[in-house]
């Protein structure tokens, strides 16, 4: 996490952090009322006490209680750092994110706050060559954290507003299934209802079929039956005198 004061709870030590920090002093009266002064002891000449302001401004001292009562306060390093401490900071930071499961994509706070601490730690560095150098890429740093603050607030609104927006559509699905439920019983009524005028219709095409049929026979043996009289007949007046005139 971030260099600052800490609050005044009871902490056995304060946590692992990536930024080099002095020795912790024993301090009188309770860290909260500590951390509000604003006299924090300058020590050195001039230039070392501008410096020493920069660096308490932009990395406060980590002030904490211990379990026993006492009161302790650490202020953040100013010894200047060299090659090899940034060498060793890189693989501190390697070894930490590997430690503690880091994301390598995506959000992940873990390596966010070891990135932080990476920071504030190059910020110390820079600070203690030049503290107006170290004072405008705090200012960048701000600058970058109030961004990511800004994303995460409008990540977080666009998470609420998706989960709004999907409970609003659950709300409306049992609804949508009864009326399916409610189309398909009307749509098998209305297949049965098809089914049995199909049948109906068949019945009467049948019925119609037969019964044409029947008239057609009916009209046959008419018309064979009066053929066969008239037949009889015309033999019949044929056969009395003067018939066959």
């Amino acid at each position: 996490m971030a260099a600052g004061s800490a609050s005044g709870g009871a902490h056995a030590d304060p946590p692992p952090t990536l930024i080099q920090f002095e020795r912790p002093m024993q301090i009188d009266g309770p860290p909260a009322a500590v951390a509000e002064s604003t006299g924090l002891p300058k020590r050195g000449g001039t230039a070392e006490a501008h410096v020493e302001e920069v660096i308490n401004s932009v990395l406060p001292p980590r002030i904490w209680e211990q379990r026993d009562g006492t009161s302790w306060i650490q202020y953040t390093s100013k010894a200047p750092a060299s090659r090899a401490d940034v060498t060793t900071l890189q693989g501190t930071l390697d070894q930490r994110l590997l430690h503690r499961q880091a994301r390598e994509s995506g959000i992940c706070p873990v390596r966010e706050e070891l990135y932080r601490q990476t920071l504030d730690e190059v910020i110390r560095q820079v600070a203690l060559e030049g503290p107006e150098r170290g004072l405008l890429l705090h200012r960048v740093r701000n600058e970058a954290l109030m961004t990511l603050d800004a994303y995460r607030a409008l990540f977080e609104a666009s998470v609420v507003f998706g989960v709004r927006k999907q409970l609003q559509a659950e709300e409306g699905v049992p609804a949508m299934e009864e009326e399916a439920e409610r189309l398909r019983e009307q749509t098998t009524a209305l297949e049965a209802q098809v089914l049995a005028q199909r049948n109906r219709l068949a019945v009467l095409e049948r019925r119609h079929r037969e019964r044409h049929e029947l008239d057609e026979r009916s009209r046959k043996q008419e018309l064979d039956f009066l053929a066969h009289q008239h037949k009889h007949l015309d033999a019949f007046l044929r056969g009395m005198p003067g018939g066959g005139r």
